[in-house]
């Protein structure tokens, strides 16, 4: 029997964490392990209880974790030690493409009308990773760019998650865990990446030819998704306690129980965040600060601490953080509160909410259907005067059976208040065998495409948060992933096109799949919402945008009306660089430029021109890497981690690379 086996004789027959018997002269019988449940999600709120009932959570969840039987190939994953409504611009310039109006999201580019600020990016034929740095250029008078120095931080940190640009003050945020994720897809899947660290360091960019870095903040942890209302920066992260001397995977009795006594001697200061700042570290949070569910008994567990923390970016030694020991796939932020979203057992989904001034946990609830598998799911969720409308679907039924769920906070509960479809309002959302594939709210409108063979959109009125109703409906061949709002009661809808003469006839035969024909862009008037409408789309055959998976990759300016739009694109085909024929099947990469003028009384999308670039290398870059900045008439495509300057109405790209 090991030394820890004969300590943990000691642990076992109390089972409580914390509460250590004293060990008897005599020889006890031989302990059985003790009995932890696996982490799950508990439907039902979160609550603040004693230090003691946040670690007994913790330390159960590090010990269920470390005795879960995996393969080789998963061990390494999951167990391995461990130590981130679209916004047009009142400038005259393109600003990040984000999910809500003031809410901030960070990006790769970020302007100021007179100077860039372009985060250098890895290509994937790199054998050693670019040191993380910031380039700036400064726009001359001509619009040609200047560039004029680099940004680095003092934190060591191995890629760039994005930056922000607030003022004077420039947030460069990274990680030093370098691996690829989905921005805002949060996991329930254990993980344990090495000494993980969300580095944020922050610039004064007064004088941009002279910046200087004015705070240096880490937090031990993975950054899953970021925001910016105003001065205030919001880091929502993800920490998994490290402990020694583990065996991971335990699958013996004495194996578990070994890990069992370790795992209970540890300290839970050492189990907890910390922050890192001025060469000082303190908690980032108190056990008896975080919130775990109500409904956790002693044997349930779970072993990673959920983090939002709020940093002042103009005082930034104020920082603010709450801590929550739960489970969440997905979040939503408004510009009053943060929702965090997990599917529960593949029939509901609970959210939890989170007050942005206080920090402060407010309510739980939970809706029947699940946030979907098609289309991002940041834009099934939005709150407008105090309530969450939300679209969900349950996959369980023989179709999908798709719902707008309206809740409202009373008191810590956030109950439904309204549903679609209802006893007074009974029409379906799609038609049978139909997916959601793009939803949009805007004001006291939700607009949403669903498809399997043909594109119905749906108007829905929300005017009366308790009584919502289908209001309108136009089916189209080919489908919208991606929906932009626009003003004087238009919108831009962004997916694929759908061969016509394959789409099932009325009393015809069997039903063949549709087959994809590039992408589509579709301008839609829903002015009378009974009879939305497709004024005009325009069709790119072998092509797709990656703004229908990356919405950040669009760059709208909006002059009063008028509409300008930029969006990368990626062909394939028979061409070569020069765009002659070729024996061989090539990728093509292009900035699409269109604008349409919904002042006028019968608006059309109008393509202007495709810029493309000559690249002075052979590596490949992901097209959903692209991006752009409208001003005026001039338009900046920045191509891997070139800029390079094209006038509106030219069809390349003439100056440049800068």
């Amino acid at each position: 029997m090991s030394h820890k086996t004969k300590i943990a004789q000691c642990v076992i027959s109390a089972f409580v964490l914390l509460n250590l018997s004293a060990c008897s002269s005599d020889t006890p019988p031989e302990p059985e392990p003790p009995q932890v449940n696996q982490a799950k999600v508990f439907n039902g709120p979160l609550g603040q209880t004693s230090s003691t009932q946040v670690e007994q959570f913790i330390k159960n969840g590090i010990y269920a974790t470390s005795i879960i039987e995996v393969s080789n190939d998963e061990a390494v994953s999951i167990l391995a030690s461990p130590g981130e409504n679209s916004v047009t611009s009142g400038d005259n310039f393109s600003q990040t493409n984000t999910v809500e109006q003031g809410v901030d999201e960070s990006d790769r580019v970020k302007y100021d009308g007179n100077y860039m600020y372009v985060a250098e990016t890895g290509t994937y034929y790199l054998t050693q990773p670019l040191q993380p740095k910031v380039r700036v250029l400064k726009r001359n008078q001509d619009f040609t760019l200047t560039p004029l120095t680099s940004i680095s931080s003092s934190l060591e940190f191995e890629r760039i998650n994005g930056i922000y640009l607030h003022e004077n003050k420039l947030a460069v945020l990274g990680t030093t865990v370098n691996f690829y994720f989905i921005e805002d897809n949060l996991s329930n899947r254990i993980s344990f990446p090495a000494e993980a660290k969300v580095s944020i360091s922050i610039f004064d960019v007064t004088n941009p030819e002279q910046t200087t870095e004015s705070a240096a903040i880490q937090l031990d942890g993975v950054v899953l998704a970021t925001r910016r209302i105003e001065n205030s920066l919001y880091i929502i992260s993800t920490y998994t306690p490290r402990v020694e001397n583990l065996t991971l995977g335990a699958n013996t009795d004495t194996d578990k129980i070994d890990n069992f006594s370790v795992v209970s001697q540890t300290p839970i200061e050492q189990l907890m965040p910390k922050l890192y700042q001025d060469g000082q570290q303190r908690p980032l949070n108190n056990p008896e600060d975080c919130y775990i569910p109500t409904q956790a008994t002693s044997q349930d567990g779970y072993a990673q601490f959920l983090n939002v923390t709020k940093v002042n970016l103009d005082a930034p030694t104020e920082i603010q953080s709450t801590c929550l020991t739960t489970i969440a796939s997905t979040l939503y932020m408004s510009p009053d509160n943060l929702y965090l979203a997990v599917n529960v057992n593949n029939q509901d989904t609970l959210f939890h909410k989170i007050d942005l001034t206080t920090l402060d946990y407010s309510a739980s609830g939970s809706v029947e259907g699940q946030l979907g598998w098609r289309g991002n799911p940041l834009f099934r969720m939005h709150e407008n005067d105090n309530l969450l409308r939300v679209v969900t679907t349950d996959y369980n039924q023989a179709d999908p059976l798709h719902s707008l769920s309206i809740l409202q906070q009373q008191g810590s509960d956030l109950t439904a208040i309204a549903t679609l479809p209802n006893d007074t309002a009974p029409e379906a959302i799609g038609k049978p065998g139909e997916d959601i594939y793009a939803v949009r709210f805007i004001g006291e409108k939700a607009y949403v495409v669903t498809f399997q063979n043909i594109d119905p959109l749906y108007v829905i009125n929300l005017s009366d948060g308790t009584r919502p109703f289908i209001e309108g409906e136009l089916e189209i061949p080919g489908f919208s992933n991606y929906i932009q709002p626009l003003d004087n009661g238009y919108l831009l809808g962004i997916g694929q096109q759908v061969s016509i003469n394959i789409l099932p006839q009325v009393g015809g035969g069997a039903i063949i799949p549709p087959q994809i024909g590039g992408m589509k862009i579709s301008l839609f008037d829903v002015r009378d919402p009974a009879n939305p409408l497709e004024l005009s789309s325009l069709v790119t055959s072998n092509s797709f945008t990656p703004i229908e998976f990356n919405y950040k990759a669009l760059s709208v300016l909006n002059t009063n009306g008028a509409y300008q739009f930029a969006l990368p694109l990626e062909e394939w085909g028979n061409f070569d660089s020069d765009n002659t024929s070729s024996d061989f099947i090539m990728n093509r990469n292009s900035l699409m430029l269109l604008e349409t003028d919904t002042t006028n009384n019968a608006p059309e999308l109008s393509l202007i021109h495709k810029v493309t670039v000559l690249p002075n290398t052979d590596f490949y870059f992901y097209a959903g890497d692209d991006r752009s900045i409208i001003q005026g008439d001039k338009v900046y495509y920045l191509r891997g981690n070139q800029v390079w300057l094209s006038d509106w109405s030219q069809d390349s790209a003439t100056l440049g690379p800068y």
